[in-house]
């Protein structure tokens, strides 16, 4: 029974959540149709969430709700955080540097020939394949330190497990006075991820949380690092429902009613 309940509770969610998804693209303008790097977009997504792609119909994978509302989410954070990049530097006349770069999609959203950086070899290699210059993580040395004017790392934080190395050692490739970008998930607390047993594991195995900071907590920790914050913005892809009370009952229940991301603009001291 409450396994059954459970069930019911994941179909409406999800059903939901896509619905509102929709609802905030029309309304900001956001068209599937205006990604020139769609499919790039498309391939990154089954990446993250599929270990084996042999057991999969990419052709169709994209008609379950639930995928359908992963792609219209990395739309919305694609556009938004652009336009929040945009906002502190000119992104044509900088060298930036991608750190979790998967297979550049970013970089290539935003039509740069920025450097990107990853743990894994074949998202390098993809790079490499797009003409982008890209490098393994651990082919970075000290010939790159302050070579770079700013810095991306989304999605990345919450992956390490110690995070305030990970920072710090982002800023020694980056310039004084230089910006960081970083998103992270936003969550009302602070927690540690159950560890995964990689044999058991679904997606790649790089691909699950291990600290999920919130804003607060995130905030500290750049507190300890060679940056200072300059703003914080929250990101949903949801759009409020328009009905009162009830709209906003049926909000907090599919949990539409919170950010899905936080985005810190970080700024290196000189």
């Amino acid at each position: 029974m409450k396994a059954q309940l459970k069930k019911n509770y994941i179909y409406f969610l999800e059903k939901y959540l896509f619905k509102m998804s929709v609802k905030k693209l029309k309304s900001d303008g956001i068209s599937v149709r205006g990604f020139k790097n769609l499919s790039s977009i498309k391939d990154h997504i089954i990446d993250l969430n599929v270990k084996d792609h042999s057991k999969i119909n990419a052709g169709i994978w994209f008609d379950a709700i639930k995928n359908k509302y992963r792609l219209n989410s990395f739309l919305y954070r694609y556009v938004r955080t652009a336009e929040i990049i945009k906002k502190y530097i000119d992104i044509n006349s900088s060298r930036l540097i991608d750190f979790g770069a998967g297979s550049g999609i970013f970089l290539e959203y935003l039509d740069l020939k920025g450097v990107g950086i990853d743990i894994n070899q074949g998202c390098v290699d993809r790079m490499k394949d797009k003409g982008l210059e890209a490098y393994n993580l651990f082919d970075l040395n000290e010939s790159f330190h302050n070579t770079f004017d700013h810095g991306f790392a989304f999605e990345v934080i919450e992956h390490v497990e110690n995070q305030l190395d990970v920072l710090n050692s982002i800023s020694n490739y980056i310039k004084d006075n230089g910006y960081l970008f970083v998103s992270i998930p936003f969550v009302k607390n602070s927690r540690v991820i159950k560890r995964v047993d990689p044999a058991k594991a679904e997606k790649r195995i790089e691909n699950y949380h291990i600290f999920e900071l919130d804003t607060v907590d995130f905030k500290n920790l750049i507190s300890h690092t060679n940056f200072n914050v300059e703003s914080i913005e929250h990101l949903s892809p949801h759009k409020p429902s328009s009905i009162p009370i009830f709209g906003k009952i049926i909000d907090k229940l599919f949990r539409a009613d919170r950010p899905k991301w936080t985005i810190f603009v970080l700024k290196k001291n000189s």
